[in-house]
């Protein structure tokens, strides 16, 4: 029997390693979230102390600040997670044959392709109900 690259021919020794790799990056998703929702409360906290702080000259200002601080990390956990994401799929790669990575690579392009045209699909659908919703509600002036 020939072996055609195709990744219902994982062998034993790639399917422990894809379980460990699966492991290890649900325990780096879970650091993300943890580092999101920290984001998202200390952003409350210092919108909420500006507001309530007797020494502020500026509200506004502190709340810029506290926003921009909050974008920042932000930006930095995204590029963690872009990081995070190019690391599996290499490791991915590292595991399986040559075959199995073109084969797995393909399938990933089709399943993108494949969503996208079913999002355009009901983009397609979906707009008539919201034009006759606007006009029925006197937000477009014919």
């Amino acid at each position: 029997m020939t072996s055609t690259g195709s990744l219902d021919e994982v062998s034993a020794r790639q399917l422990v390693l894809i379980n460990n790799l699966q492991s290890k990056t649900i325990q780096e998703e879970s650091k993300l979230c943890s580092v999101v929702a920290s984001l998202q409360e200390n952003m409350l906290t210092a919108a909420i102390a500006s507001k309530l702080s007797p020494g502020c000259r500026d509200p506004n200002e502190e709340a810029n600040r506290a926003l921009d601080e909050y974008m920042q990390s932000m930006v930095n956990t995204l590029e963690n997670a872009d990081k995070m994401r190019l690391n599996t799929l290499k490791e991915l790669l590292n595991i399986l044959t040559p075959d199995q990575g073109v084969n797995y690579l393909a399938a990933g392009k089709k399943l993108h392709l494949c969503i996208h045209e079913w999002v355009e699909y009901w983009k397609s659908q979906i707009a008539p109900f919201k034009l006759v919703s606007t006009i029925c509600e006197g937000q477009l002036n014919l």
